[in-house]
Order: C-alpha cells, then structure tokens, then sequence
C-alpha cells in the first residue's frame, strides 16, 4: 500500500509565526480573492474525503460555513491578511493533511519533491506532476516570502545527503534495561532517513542479543515512510510482509486526474463492516493500498519487537502502526494512534490567482474493518497508559518482563498531585485548588484539555494560580462540578521549563468528582 510519505514533516505553517520583517501589500483585488476561495471551497468539496468525519467528531459542518469563510476572505485588508484567513478556513477541517503551505517551508517542499521525482520509487511518476505543481508557484512564492521578509533558501543538499549541521543523535537515543535483556529505542521523527541511517544501523546492530526490542515511537509525528520500510523493519524480519488493503477515493474531477488509473470496483468495500454510511459508490471509488517489506539479508533479530504508540504518531509512523497491527510482524502496545497514515501523498492544489498551494487528502485510508484510519485511528493490541511517558514506559517494560526496572526519566517532571492522586473517582467538587509537585524547581505556564477534549477541562482562576516560592509546586485554582470527569493535560514543549530552559515531561490528570 502506499503510504503518505512526506505530509507531517510540514503540518501546519502559521503564517503569522514567521514574520519577522515584512510590509502590506495589495497585489490581489478582492475580487480575486473571493474567486480564490471559491475554487478552494468546490475543489474540496469535490474531492475531500473526511466530511463526514469531522461532523460525527465535532458536530461541525464545514461546507455550511461557506458564506462565514468567505467574509473572513473579504475582510482581508492586505494580502498577507488573505493568506491567514485561508490558512484559518483549512484548519477547521482539523486534519493534519489540510493546510496551505506556508512561505517559509515552499524552497524545502519543493526540493524534497523534486528528489522524490527521480528517485527510483514507483511512484516517482506522480512525484514528477507534484514536483511540477511547485515549480508553477515558485514565483507566487517569491512574492509572498517578500512580503514577509523571508530569505529564499539557496543551493540545497544533493539527493540522499543530510542536511548540513543535522545531528541524528537529536533524533535517536538507545537505552539498554536489565544488563540488555530489552532494549529501548527512540525515534521522535521519521523525517530524515537519509541523514539517520547510519547511526540507526549502528544502534540496530547492539539490540541484537537483546530478548525484546520496544521501538518508542510515542513523539513520532511521522516525516518519510522510506524511514521504517527501508531502514527498520528490513533489518529485523526474517521473511517477507504484506499488505493488500482497501482504501476509497473521491471520484472529484482533480482526485481523479491524479489518481483515475487505479480505481476498482466498488463491490470489493461494499461488504466491509465499518465502512463510513458517506461512503457511496456515487462519490467514492476503490483503490488498492499494497505495500511489500522484505528482509535486507543482514542477520535478523531474534528478540521479540514491541512498537510502542499513543496518539503523537501520524501519518508516515501511523502507517508503519497500521501496517505493524495488520501484519503481526511485531506486537502494537501502548494507547490509540494519531491515525490518517493509510493512504497516499496529500494533493497540492495552487489557487488561480494568487499561487498559494492548498494540500489535502483526497485518498482515504481503509482500515481492515472498513473503518476510516484517519478517524478510527489504529488500536494497540496491548494497551499501556502512564501519567507520563515515563511511567508509560515503565509500566510497558513491567508488562513484557516483572523483574526488569525501568528508571525513570531525568527530565522534569510532575512528581505528585494534591490534594488527591492521580486517576481518583470520588473527589469532593468543594475542591479548589489543585497542586502540582515537580521533580525540580520550575517556572511558565501550559495546561490543556486532554483526550477527552474541552468539555472535560475544569475552570481555572488562572489569576488566583502560582507557584510556591521555590519553584517547585505550582497551585491552580479551579471551580468543579460535581459527578463530571475532569482531564489536564501538563503540555511537554512549552512554556513550563525548568532554571535550565528544558521542558517538562507530557503529564496526564485524570479525576472524577462525587455527586
């Protein structure tokens, strides 16, 4: 099958994020503007699969703001305006794989998929006509990276090489745990396998008297597919894997002139129990996901493999998840994916008059029972929860050997919670404070809602909350309800750090209140 290969690497490109020098300017009349978004809002429609998943998700019915999204258009007062109201619009959709490219990543899309076009791949054919679609915009770039003060990235690496300066010992890290019996490996992203490659080998290679190997791959937003299919699996199997799956596609007029030549018939999804009630043989045909993974020669491990998920893993590490699930070649632990990594490359759509590229999914990736992967997502076959990812991490480790420990990690992170534990169901609603205790002093501010989303997210006096003196116990101040569960989520790579500048460790609170 073929997976998305390059999608989250670039997901979200906040325009305003990246100005640092920059000046109104008025190329595009409102006129073209509006015609702009107009082609925007049919081409989806046309041809974007997840419609009907965000209304069961959320409620909300994207096609019915039309007339909303279109004053936000007009009420554009330069182009740099226009280019945030459109980047606004492709977030509601809330998918990952829908976004409009933004001025400071074009120069590094356009070279991986001009690389992508002549490689030895058999989709390269495809990545040509992608290749091309940036080529068109470059000049409608240059002119949006001008008013946004931003340099043009000149030369680039040759085809295969890392970028300079790249260090994979950021990317990857090995633990060995109980004198070697399991070995912990981590891969926070599958975006550079080229640059990665040798060290990975090498920390491959010290696993191999290991009795289990856990692949951490619970930060790992996804990047290339060629990283797993390529690099890992080859080098730990011993015979040949295979996936032929179902996915379906749009039969919109764009989804279609990418993709016509690989429709099937639509009786062979028909009978698949979960398929989605939109998915109709009116608006969708069938393709075929198929993907082949075979050993690389080398010696082969003979431990068992874990490949530990939560819900971070998208897109190129969602399709190595769901690979791994529907394959068996190792056991899936650990919480429910990210999903949407079935499937192929996400379409770039340059809009008539002002070049902006609009990328999105036009392929939806089947899981076996029919299911969208990008709604259902992928369930691990041994489940792991944690407050942390460290205690994750521990309780994973426990479940494959009792009698191996696993510490924990030195990063910061929440020591305890008062004036209840974590995970209590009788809490008094009278409560109006909640403490977090750290493992060192710490300063900054970042909480959200968790998996249950905002409705599970207490009230917090955010001007009645802080810290004790010593850094080291941060008080919120909260207003409950009685007989509701409640989720914080403790946000890793923000604003709460310790004296050192390093960000605390992901933490999870999950309570109920008594009637």
């Amino acid at each position: 099958m073929k997976f998305q290969r390059f999608g989250r690497v670039f997901l979200m490109f906040v325009f305003s994020a990246v100005c640092t020098v920059s000046s109104a300017q008025n190329r595009f009349t409102t006129e073209q503007k509006e015609q702009d978004f107009e082609y925007l809002y049919q081409t989806l429609r046309e041809n974007y699969p997840y419609f009907g998943v965000l209304r069961r998700q959320t409620g909300r019915d994207w096609l019915a703001g039309h007339d909303r999204y279109l004053q936000l258009v007009r009420e554009s007062v330069d182009d740099k305006s226009f280019a945030k109201a459109l980047q606004a619009i492709m977030r509601e959709l809330g998918n990952g794989h829908a976004y409009v490219v933004g001025p400071h990543m074009f120069d590094e899309m356009s070279r991986i998929y001009r690389e992508a076009a002549v490689s030895p791949e058999k989709e390269n054919r495809r990545y040509r006509r992608w290749a091309a679609v940036y080529d068109r915009a470059k000049p409608h770039y240059d002119y949006l990276k001008e008013i946004y003060g931003i340099q043009s990235v000149g030369g680039g690496t040759a085809e295969g090489e890392a970028p300079s300066g790249y260090d994979p010992a950021r990317n990857l890290s090995l633990d060995m745990l109980g004198g070697g019996k399991i070995g912990v490996l981590t891969i926070h992203s599958f975006g550079n396998p080229a640059g990665d490659s040798a060290l990975l080998m090498r920390l491959l290679d010290s696993v191999q008297s290991c009795d289990h190997l856990i692949l951490d791959l619970r930060q790992n937003g996804g990047g290339n597919d060629l990283y797993w299919d390529h690099h890992i699996m080859p080098r730990l199997i011993s015979r040949t894997y295979r996936w032929n799956g179902l996915s379906v596609l749009r039969r919109g007029p764009i989804a279609g002139t990418w993709y016509e030549k690989e429709f099937h018939g639509f009786g062979k999804a028909a009978s698949l129990p979960n398929l989605p009630p939109e998915v109709t043989p009116e608006d969708f045909a069938v393709v075929m996901d198929r993907k082949v993974v075979r050993p690389n020669g080398k010696p082969r491990f003979q431990g068992k493999v874990w490949l530990f998920v939560g819900s971070r893993v998208f897109s190129s590490s969602e399709s190595f998840a769901a690979f791994t699930k529907a394959t068996g070649w190792a056991t899936v632990a650990g919480t429910r994916t990210g999903g949407d990594g079935i499937g192929a490359d996400p379409i770039p759509m340059m809009l008539p008059h002002s070049g902006f590229l609009v990328i999105f999914p036009a392929w939806g990736g089947l899981n076996p029972d029919g299911s969208f992967n990008f709604e259902a997502r992928t369930t691990p076959d041994v489940e792991i929860t944690g407050a942390s990812r460290s205690e994750a991490l521990a309780n994973l480790v426990h479940y494959i050997d009792p009698t191996v420990e696993a510490l924990l990690a030195a990063a910061p992170h929440v020591a305890s919670v008062a004036p209840f534990r974590n995970g209590a169901q009788e809490v008094d609603p009278s409560v109006t404070a909640i403490t977090f205790r750290f493992s060192e002093p710490m300063h900054g501010f970042s909480f959200s809602y968790g998996p249950l989303g905002e409705k599970a997210f207490p009230e917090i006096v955010k001007e009645k909350s802080g810290y004790s003196a010593d850094g080291m116990e941060l008080t919120l101040a909260v207003k409950l309800k009685p007989d509701t569960e409640y989720q914080i989520q403790v946000l890793e790579g923000f604003s709460l750090r310790n004296q050192a500048g390093v960000s605390v460790e992901g933490y999870l609170l999950q309570f109920r209140t008594r009637k």
